[in-house]
């Protein structure tokens, strides 16, 4: 199954953020990322941009293209804050498509469900782009070779209130991200999905080809003979 396609013109971009799109429920459910992550997907397409990938809906990246956390495009509400999560998951029905929410592999998921990013009280500083509490670092989708495609799935949640931070940073989601449940601390807060979207990120079971195939630098040629 390849991804669903659809087109955002960066420079347009903030004309288009947040929009209803009826691709999105139709990919969350394709990839079943409703129901193995929420129940019901969002409406709204959420922006997400990589230094050299933007993402929609189920594309593929390269695991060198997410080591650096992406920018989160919306139409933020004015005064508003937002939570925003990254989760990633293994898709146990689909050998081809793997989210960080099934580790170590789509064969044996026992590690489901792994928080790869979460800010909240997240507001808008420039049109469209946001900046809020870290609450558990940025990590890159690091699939094992050969694990299958991991989905790397961002939420973005409407807060009504800023959130407790004091109870939140006992939970140590930071060191704890294993089996995260974000419907259960979605509910636990208050909070609201209004937009999402996702990618997958695979590394075959050949390991140093993969990366000499995907690093213009690989000396391979030079020294291995």
């Amino acid at each position: 199954m390849g991804p669903i396609r659809c087109m955002i013109v960066i420079s347009l971009a903030y004309t288009v953020l947040g929009t209803k799109y009826s691709k999105v429920p139709t990919a969350f459910k394709a990839y079943n990322l409703t129901p193995d992550v929420i129940p019901t997907a969002p409406e709204n397409f959420l922006n997400v941009y990589y230094p050299t990938a933007e993402v929609c809906l189920g594309d593929v990246i390269s695991q060198t293209q997410t080591l650096v956390k992406p920018k989160i495009g919306f139409n933020f509400k004015p005064g508003v804050n937002y939570t925003i999560i990254i989760i990633a998951r293994l898709t146990r029905h689909d050998p081809l498509v793997l989210p960080d929410p099934d580790v170590p592999s789509a064969q044996a998921p026992v590690l489901r469900s792994y928080l790869n990013w979460m800010q909240v009280d997240a507001c808008a500083s420039t049109p469209g782009l946001l900046a809020g509490t870290t609450i558990a670092d940025y990590m890159t989708i690091n699939p094992y070779p050969g694990s299958g495609y991991h989905r790397g799935t961002v939420l973005c949640y409407e807060q009504t209130r800023p959130l407790d931070l004091g109870a939140i940073a006992r939970k140590r989601l930071a060191v704890r991200r294993y089996r995260f449940d974000v419907v259960a601390f979605a509910t636990t807060y208050g909070l609201t999905l209004v937009g999402g979207n996702f990618f997958r990120v695979a590394v075959p079971a050949v390991y140093d080809e993969y990366y000499c195939n995907n690093c213009p630098t690989c000396l391979t040629d030079v020294y291995v003979k």
